[in-house]
């Protein structure tokens, strides 16, 4: 499995997954995100238990993969600026 597929798989059960643009009538542009509703978010211990799909065909438990922590982080915001894009 690529890092690419696991992180996408963990994106999709864990923040969502940007799958597309909606253009209202006005003109305005939404982007559009498939996730779970916030109280059935998994924890932890519940990724723990998710299997994913590996290159034969296997299911592969996450915990097999990655080490799976929680971390505290200081809040940060970075603006995007014009060199970063």
């Amino acid at each position: 499995m690529s890092s690419a597929e696991l992180d996408r798989t963990l994106r999709l059960g864990i923040a969502g997954l940007a799958v597309g643009q909606l253009r209202a009538p006005n003109g305005d542009d939404y982007g559009l995100v498939v996730r779970r509703p916030r109280h059935a978010r998994p924890t932890p211990e519940v990724l723990d238990r998710i299997y994913v799909g590996w290159q034969n065909g296997a299911q592969v438990p996450l915990g097999q993969l990655a080490r799976l922590e929680v971390r505290a982080s200081p809040p940060l915001i970075q603006p995007m600026t014009a060199s970063a894009r």
